[in-house]
């Protein structure tokens, strides 16, 4: 395996894990609540997901709502099927660079992307 391929296949591994550890605690899926904070609402249930309200409003809530562990499961599944790479072995240089975002910010490593949103 190449040194692309594990750090693709690590960043899906990472994102496994992090989505099985926040869904043990706050079920997804989650949705927006009031006043900017985020919910789990599994099973008819309804629990904070954030613990408190989010200062900058809706537009965050939204955001840490679409990315509940189902969007990072299904995230994981993708990388690892980019991990084998294309007809001739070469995996997809924005795979490699999400997964490189994702390695970077679980060891607090600077990425390079601060402050840019995805375009």
């Amino acid at each position: 395996m190449t040194v692309p391929a594990r750090e693709v296949r690590a960043a899906a591994e990472l994102l496994r894990v992090l989505a099985r550890a926040a869904d043990e605690h706050r079920p997804a899926p989650w949705s927006p609540g009031a006043a900017g904070s985020v919910i789990s609402n599994r099973d008819g249930g309804c629990d904070y997901v954030t613990g408190y309200t989010i200062p900058d409003g809706p537009e965050v809530a939204r955001y840490i709502s679409v990315m509940d562990p189902a969007v990072a499961g299904a995230l994981a599944r993708l990388l690892d099927d980019l991990a084998d790479g294309d007809d001739e072995g070469e995996i997809n240089p924005r795979a490699l660079a999400l997964a490189r975002v994702i390695n970077d910010r679980s060891t607090g490593t600077p990425s390079g992307l601060e402050g840019k949103p995805a375009a």
